[in-house]
């Protein structure tokens, strides 16, 4: 039974991670989808409440469940509550947010060895 049951969770837990990392891959995440689950829904509200309760939550993307841009708080938990209900939503809860794409590292700008003077004796 206990084998069972340790089947099913790592089922579950591994089909969250899957969902989690595509979106992550895809480069965006959903203002409001704090489960991360690809849509947002009253468990999202749900997700930002455990965590302000400091109760544990399995997945949560705080860039996704920071509604507002102010921090998490139970105000973000409101506003996914308020847009579920068609009420005016001006933070655009469920609006797709590109990820920007990590930019290299800036070059010297430094000329290469060929440019410096010889060594002395060499």
């Amino acid at each position: 039974m206990l084998q069972r049951i340790t089947a099913i969770l790592t089922a579950i837990l591994l089909i969250v991670l899957l969902s989690v990392g595509f979106a992550a891959a895809e480069g965006y995440y959903l203002r409001g989808d704090a489960d991360a689950d690809g849509e947002v829904s009253v468990l999202d509200a749900v997700v930002v409440r455990r965590r302000l309760a400091q109760m544990e939550v399995a997945v949560i993307d705080e860039r996704a469940a920071d509604v507002d841009g102010n921090g998490l708080s139970v105000f973000d938990a409101t506003l996914i509550q308020k847009a579920l209900a068609y009420l005016p939503d001006p933070h655009h809860v469920g609006e797709k947010i590109v990820i920007p794409a990590p930019t290299a590292a800036p070059k010297p700008t430094g000329g290469s060895s060929e440019d410096l003077p010889p060594m002395p004796g060499g």
